[in-house]
């Protein structure tokens, strides 16, 4: 009797190991849909243990690449070419790969199968910096006189160290991801040497809950930008070092667009300094953008620093010492990944090899009137979580290569007078801009019930459209209890009320493109509200919606052209006259008359219109 047992267990068995194997394959794409790679790579593992496909192997090297695991990224690659005509971009992903892991000679027998029909506008165009690259290597020896060391683990720890400086006495001063314990989770913090050439420890003088990144000092040692962390977005603070030695609790630094991170100061007087930070633009590309301020916390303008920099990739880490910026780039043509470049008043031009590397290199540092500094890389020799090459180590660096020419005002490659000077353009193109904007209204931008300012029939608002939005966000769990029978229409609202939040800075970024050419514009709002309240009061409620916008846009990159009257605003205000007579109004049912989806799409701030002012 034992065998027909066996047997039977052998086939109810069987489905239930396939289905296991497709939850794995799909918990795998999924990750990988959402760049969590390294939980991409932990499912495809699994799967290829009893499907080693090509299909799989393709989807396995991509996350591999995605978790900076090149080299093994190359060899699944390799196990997937069989099928590369079934996917267009397969030898440009398997050309970056190589020339990340250093093999160039390969990486450009690969890039030589690629069609370029096949690519992306953006693929085809990094290809062509690629290859660049690859020619620049080939005229070029390693400079010895760069002289690189890692810091070693009196610095570094096995996770990512980044973003060194040192302070005025010259003791390291870095941000690094750390956990406590293997239990708990890894986290952003600041770190510093207590005396110099001593083990690095969490510097506990600032005081902050939340996680912290990357960070620089301020006007004479006395205070110090941060980034601040919060979930996958971030924005920049500052914070004073009082009499007691700590530092006060960070405040968010107003006036700079939504997720901003990576400040450096740059001082050039008394009365003039400028903040260099990294943006993430609503179109997720990450550019280094400028500010002025006064007084350290007073944001005057703000703006990108042009297409001399900015690619179509991303440009992190930027770095100013006298007339030349530095900052990291993986796109313009390099030896692999993030490089380092330097921009001068008329040339942009990498680093170079000794510094630049086949992996990732950024955050660099030049000390005062010196030729040695500091930069993150994560190079073959930095310390690594398990096998793959995640983590950047801290390297110091001597070298006679260069020193940078004498400050002069204005910053690099911008005009900082706000408004800039129109810019030549033809009426076709100021057309193209005017219709890019309208294609994409109406804008709905919505509110908690009676926001902003409950309870209160004053005209203007005290917070920003931003401010009230991120209030608003945060109630999203207790929208979703309330909304526990009817789920998944809440959350449909709850996605496309987010999509619109994020397409807010669009917006914005194109409005500025257009004014920048000198054309006056007027911009058409309307404003909603739910039919709990009495007419007037709603009328009220509805005027502050657009002051709360307005408030975004008296600050920043728009405010001078709001200021001068060359940006107007238009103003329809309504109340619960326009609600539809089948939403809910009665105050003895919050569930239906506040929390319910129906409810929540009339709380909202339209922008309706663009046109252009004689």
């Amino acid at each position: 009797m034992r065998y027909p047992i066996l047997v039977l267990f052998l086939f109810w068995g069987l489905p239930l190991w396939a289905q296991s194997l497709k939850a794995y394959e799909k918990a795998a794409q999924a990750a990988l849909d959402r760049a969590d790679y390294y939980n991409a790579i932990y499912y495809y593992e699994a799967v290829l243990q009893s499907k080693p496909q090509a299909d799989i192997y393709w989807a396995y090297a991509r996350a591999l690449a995605g978790a900076l695991a090149h080299e093994q990224a190359v060899s699944a690659y390799q196990k997937a070419e069989k099928k590369a005509e079934e996917y267009p971009n397969f030898y440009y992903c398997y050309g970056l790969s190589l020339q990340q892991s250093g093999q160039y000679e390969q990486a450009q027998e690969a890039w030589e199968k690629q069609a370029a029909e096949q690519l992306s506008p953006y693929e085809k165009a990094h290809l062509q910096q690629c290859l660049k690259g690859l020619a620049m290597i080939e005229a070029q020896v390693v400079d010895e006189d760069w002289n690189c060391q890692n810091m070693g683990p009196k610095i570094n720890g096995p996770s990512a160290d980044y973003a060194a400086y040192p302070d005025s006495l010259d003791r390291l001063q870095f941000s690094a991801l750390r956990q406590k314990n293997a239990e708990m989770a890894f986290r952003s913090q600041l770190y510093r040497e207590r005396e110099k050439g001593k083990k690095a420890q969490q510097d506990e003088r600032i005081s902050q809950q939340k996680q912290l990144g990357a960070s620089c000092w301020g006007k004479n040692f006395a205070s110090r930008y941060l980034t601040i962390i919060e979930d996958s977005s971030s924005y920049l603070a500052y914070s004073y070092l009082q009499e007691n030695g700590r530092f006060s609790l960070p405040k968010a630094l107003k006036g700079l667009p939504d997720r901003s991170s990576q400040p450096h100061y740059y001082a050039f007087g008394k009365d003039s300094a400028y903040l260099y930070f990294v943006h993430q633009t609503a179109q997720q590309k990450e550019d280094i953008y400028w500010a002025k301020i006064a007084e350290d916390t007073l944001v005057l303008a703000f703006g990108s620093l042009g297409a001399e920099i900015n690619s179509p990739g991303r440009e992190l880490s930027p770095f100013r010492r006298g007339d030349s910026l530095f900052f990291a780039s993986d796109f313009w043509a390099g030896y692999g990944g993030l490089d380092i470049f330097c921009a001068s008043s008329d040339s942009v031009f990498n680093l170079g090899p000794g510094l630049n590397s086949a992996a990732h290199e950024l955050y660099f540092y030049l000390n005062q009137g010196d030729s040695s500094g500091y930069f993150a890389s994560n190079r073959k020799g930095s310390q690594q979580l398990k096998e793959a090459v995640c983590c950047t180590d801290i390297y110091q660096f001597e070298t006679s290569r260069f020193l940078p020419t004498e400050p002069t005002e204005p910053p690099l490659l911008v005009q900082l007078d706000s408004p800039a000077p129109p810019q030549p353009i033809g009426p076709s193109q100021e057309e193209e801009l005017l219709t890019a904007l309208q294609q994409s209204l109406p804008l709905a931008l919505y509110f908690h019930n009676d926001e902003p300012d409950s309870n209160s029939l004053a005209l203007s608002a005290s917070q920003t459209y931003r401010q009230s939005w991120g209030s608003y966000a945060q109630l999203f769990p207790s929208y979703r209890q309330q909304n526990s029978a009817n789920l998944a229409a809440w959350e449909q609202f709850e996605a496309q009320a987010s999509a619109n939040y994020q397409q807010l800075q669009q917006f914005e970024e194109q409005l500025l493109a257009l004014l920048q050419t000198g054309a006056r514009v007027e911009v058409a709002l309307r404003a909603y509200c739910s039919p709990r309240s009495w007419t007037d009061y709603n009328f009220n409620l509805a005027q502050r919606r657009l002051d709360a916008l307005i408030n975004n846009w008296e600050a920043g990159p728009l405010a001078p052209y709001y200021a001068s009257g060359q940006l107007q605003l238009k103003s329809l205000p309504l109340g619960e006259s326009q609600a539809p007579k089948t939403v809910n109004d009665r105050f003895d049912q919050p569930q239906l008359s506040i929390f319910s989806p129906a409810a929540a799409r009339e709380r909202r701030l339209e922008i309706e219109l663009v046109s252009l002012k004689n």
